[in-house]
């Protein structure tokens, strides 16, 4: 289900041409990364550390 998204994010990133994109979520992190490749742009890439728990 994650790879068939891959083709909507590239175009999302196309779309609204970000400077930055950041992932919060490790899991999904090679996804991110392809999109960007896939998208053209030249975004810069940050991965956030998972807290590994809850907040509440």
């Amino acid at each position: 289900m994650l790879e068939q998204n891959v083709s909507a994010l590239a175009n999302r990133i196309r779309i609204f041409k970000p400077e930055v994109v950041a992932c919060v979520f490790k899991k999904i992190e090679r996804y991110i990364r392809r999109a960007i490749a896939q998208s053209g742009r030249q975004s810069k890439f940050y991965a956030l550390p998972a807290s590994g728990g809850s907040t509440g």
